[in-house]
């Protein structure tokens, strides 16, 4: 047998400070499944985020998914960046089966390859970061890597929607414009809900804000880390980092003036971060609605075979963009 105790990250600043009841699991043959099943939880919370900036998806079916991989990948030289690669071209195979299952006009197969590529990549979207933080090499190099390989996938899984509604016969012009500023809303509605996030386990879990804090410093970080060979990406971790703080005003107004609070009543830290969690768990799940599993989820909706039409093929990818572009904007 063996013990277990854990306690939630950032104990003290949490509104849930107490560690939890130690457990014991025995390896005895008859309760090895149940001893499996609460070593996933435990490694979940050790590599995971807090439950409230997590979405249902992510906390049951993608999470356990990238923790598989990383558990998988932990012994074995492959580099949480090679994990990212992997995301990313399982992410193009996704906008390819979107482009086959928009020309043809929503066809199920094609759908249902591109729901389990969308998985696929998910799962390694998530398991590069578990790697990354089981091994203790997090670093903001590999959050750019990621988040640059998030950017290049659904650049194409727009434009492959795009040029796929096009295909039908028509303007190329409506369905491709469209797309386009479809994914330009996409990118900043998730730079949105990140900075929320991260805004939260900030004020509740003291966690740093990694880059919208101070993205020149962060970027002469980066540049210590990776060499001078990637200057665009030094560029476009900067613009992103000032686009989160373009958009996000209030917030950072809010934290400027916890901030000075805490600065004269530093003993009231752990008071704040009960009121700013009570006051803002709820919000988290309306900004959940912009975050990039929604926007998954939107998309294979709208690919599925029931809405669609023979003048407009897949008249479902049409409702998703303009979701997207009017109702999320």
């Amino acid at each position: 047998p063996y013990l277990v105790i854990t306690c939630p990250r950032g104990a003290g600043i949490s509104a849930r400070p107490h560690c939890r009841t130690p457990v014991v699991y025995s390896t005895d043959a008859g309760e090895g499944m149940l001893a499996a099943l609460h070593r996933l939880r435990e490694n979940l919370a050790r590599t995971g985020k807090p439950r409230e900036v997590e979405g249902v998806l992510d906390l049951y079916l993608i999470r356990p998914g990238g923790l598989l991989i990383a558990g998988l990948l932990r012994p074995t030289p492959i580099s949480p960046n090679a994990v990212s690669l992997a995301s990313l071209i399982a992410g193009w195979i996704t906008a390819w089966y979107l482009f086959q299952t928009a020309a043809a006009g929503n066809d199920a197969r094609f759908t249902l390859f591109a729901a389990i590529a969308l998985y696929v990549h998910s799962a390694f979207d998530s398991a590069d970061g578990q790697l990354a933080r089981w091994r203790g090499k997090s670093s903001d190099l590999g959050r750019l890597i990621d988040g640059v390989s998030d950017y290049l996938t659904f650049a194409a899984v727009y434009l492959a929607i795009g040029f796929g509604l096009a295909s039908r016969g028509g303007s190329m012009a409506v369905p491709v414009t469209l797309a386009v500023v479809g994914g330009l809303s996409h990118a900043l509605q998730c730079a949105i809900v990140e900075y929320q996030r991260n805004l939260f386990r900030y004020h509740v879990y003291a966690t740093p804000l990694a880059t919208a804090d101070a993205p020149r410093e962060h970027a002469v970080q980066l540049r210590r880390e990776s060499g001078a060979g990637l200057g665009i990406a030094h560029q476009v971790h900067i613009l992103y980092s000032w686009t989160q703080q373009a958009v996000g005003g209030s917030s950072l107004r809010l934290r400027e003036r916890i901030g000075g609070w805490l600065d004269e009543h530093p003993g009231d830290r752990n008071r704040i971060a009960r009121i700013f969690a009570t006051e803002n768990t709820a919000r988290l799940r309306l900004w959940a609605l912009l975050a990039p599993n929604s926007h998954k989820v939107g998309m294979i909706v709208g690919a599925l075979p029931l809405l669609a039409t023979a003048r407009f093929g897949s008249l479902g990818l049409y409702w998703y963009l303009l979701y997207v572009v009017v109702g999320l904007n």
